[in-house]
């Protein structure tokens, strides 16, 4: 809230931008849930959204293309996790702060895990260390295969760690 749109960047590199435009947002929803495969759920509390996650299909040369821009980078993963193979992939899991600690995420996360293993595809997920859901990815079964703490550290964000349950 101490951020508002057309506000200056605090590190003076212009005027901030809406994080998450209505349209654009929706479009990229839509585009995600139209991949093979796709299953997504929302949770609701009063009937308001507070709780959301999705995933799908993909190979593994798919996910190396779209999710990394780095040639060496969608090399290493393709090497990693196969460039044939094919994953249910653990797209988004979201939870408002207010409704994060009940829950909500591993139960979203639990039914998406559910959806990949009934197809009996192996899973995959990646994330940030900080991230609650590494916590979540690892009650669920997931083993890291990339990470900071990890001999394989990803070359575009040492941070993010990807998941992988076979």
């Amino acid at each position: 809230s101490d951020f508002q749109p057309g506000a200056p960047c605090t590190c003076g590199c212009g005027t901030l931008k809406e994080a998450y435009p209505k349209d654009a947002t929706v479009s990229y929803i839509n585009q995600e849930l139209s991949k093979r495969l796709a299953y997504g759920e929302v949770i609701l509390f009063e009937d308001k959204p507070v709780g959301f996650g999705w995933g799908y299909e993909l190979s593994g040369q798919e996910f190396a293309e779209t999710k990394y821009r780095l040639p060496e980078s969608r090399n290493m993963i393709q090497e990693i996790i196969g460039k044939d193979n094919i994953y249910f992939y653990i797209s988004e899991v979201g939870v408002i702060p207010d409704m994060q600690e009940n829950g909500l995420g591993t139960r979203i996360t639990t039914s998406l895990v559910d959806t990949g293993t009934f197809q009996g595809l192996p899973l995959l997920m990646r994330t940030n260390a900080n991230s609650p859901m590494v916590k979540i990815a690892q009650k669920s079964g997931m083993l890291a295969i990339i990470g900071p703490e990890l001999e394989l550290v990803d070359q575009e964000n040492p941070e993010r760690i990807v998941f992988r349950k076979t």
